[in-house]
């Protein structure tokens, strides 16, 4: 696996989390480069790192743009899960892949601009202004134009959701779904930033560490819970309840029975039977341990579903029909709640599915 590049200065406007990162490259690069303990390319041959991006995504179709002084360097630290990597270039380049379902990656770009095209998707790739997380479910380009450095971590998808499983404390019903622009000044993504600069800081001055395999896949474990809790994805609403202390056992059992009936049209009265208890009692455990309703979550789920129907959705699916499917028996009502929840219409997501 190889990939990107090199230069660091703080700019105005960064987020903390960015800085904090730039900052610790910079100190670092004085004495070596950022996960200079584990290289993987060092070279001043554009072929070998054309070769090398091919191979690292299948196959992939790789242009770089025409330098006097080229040069690029790929530091990589591998654990069993997931990989950590840093690259830089002295120019740009675009990459045109195929499908990779099975890995996803995050980018944070240190320096430079990198662009993404997706379906109909773009997202520009700026130092503290947006990260990409791709799972690559169709075609994928990516573009730099400019000499550029960037931090990227890549892993398997059954590790996720296995790690998802294990924090949830039950099976996923449904396959997980990463929203691909990340806000670096959010706080969650934020958090992420400021471990993965302390994870770094940490192996690259105690290499020797990796080889104690049961404390590195603690490492590993921390990573993939952060990755879990601090990006938004399609499973964060269940594991941000998952999480909270001293919720009694009716509204665990409840919300079970919500997930695992959201398709269909429920009433309190049956969510009552389900679990032994009144409807009364039931709303006021959810507002004391929860702080919503139980209608709150059961719609949470129906679109969660949804979502995932529509950015995997075969020719000739409708919104209407997905609506129906995940228990919404008005589609005014479901376009409505499905803006509001991710900030476009249904029928946009369909549409950049079908591209």
């Amino acid at each position: 696996m190889v990939l990107y590049l090199q230069t660091v200065q703080t700019l105005p406007g960064q987020s903390q989390c960015m800085q904090s990162v730039l900052c610790m490259l910079y100190s670092a690069a004085m004495q070596f480069l950022p996960l200079s303990s584990f290289p993987r390319v060092a070279t001043g041959d554009p072929e070998i790192v054309r070769k090398a991006l091919g191979a690292a995504y299948n196959g992939a179709d790789v242009d770089i743009n025409p330098h006097h002084e080229f040069s690029a360097i790929h530091n990589c630290i591998e654990f069993d899960r997931i990989s950590v990597h840093y690259a830089e270039m002295s120019t740009g380049f675009r990459l045109r892949t195929s499908s990779l379902r099975n890995t996803l990656t995050l980018y944070i770009v240190l320096e430079g601009e990198m662009t993404v095209h997706a379906r109909a998707m773009e997202i520009a790739c700026t130092p503290g202004g947006c990260a990409a997380m791709l799972d690559f479910p169709r075609p994928v380009a990516l573009t730099q134009r400019r000499a550029h450095k960037i931090l990227f971590l890549r892993m398997r998808r059954h590790a996720l959701e296995d790690a998802l499983t294990r924090l949830l404390g039950s099976p996923i019903q449904a396959p997980l779904v990463f929203t691909p622009a990340v806000d670096l000044a959010s706080p969650g993504p934020r958090h992420l930033c400021a471990l993965l600069t302390r994870l770094v800081e940490l192996f690259d001055r105690e290499p020797a560490m990796l080889r104690l395999r049961p404390l590195a896949a603690r490492y590993e474990d921390l990573l993939l819970a952060a990755i879990l809790t601090c990006l938004p994805h399609n499973h964060r609403h269940r594991l941000d309840t998952a999480t909270q202390p001293g919720v009694p056992k009716v509204v665990r059992m409840a919300e079970a029975y919500l997930e695992a009936n959201a398709e269909k049209t429920l009433r309190m009265a049956d969510l009552a039977r389900s679990v032994g208890m009144g409807t009364r009692s039931i709303q006021m455990a959810f507002r004391r341990h929860r702080g919503y309703s139980p209608s709150h979550f059961l719609r949470e789920c129906r679109l969660a579903r949804a979502r995932h129907l529509l950015a995997q959705a075969a020719p000739g699916t409708t919104v209407l029909a997905v609506a129906l499917t995940c228990g919404f028996g008005s589609q005014s009502h479901f376009t409505l709640c499905y803006r509001n929840r991710f900030g476009e219409t249904p029928y946009e997501t369909l549409r950049k599915s079908c591209l």
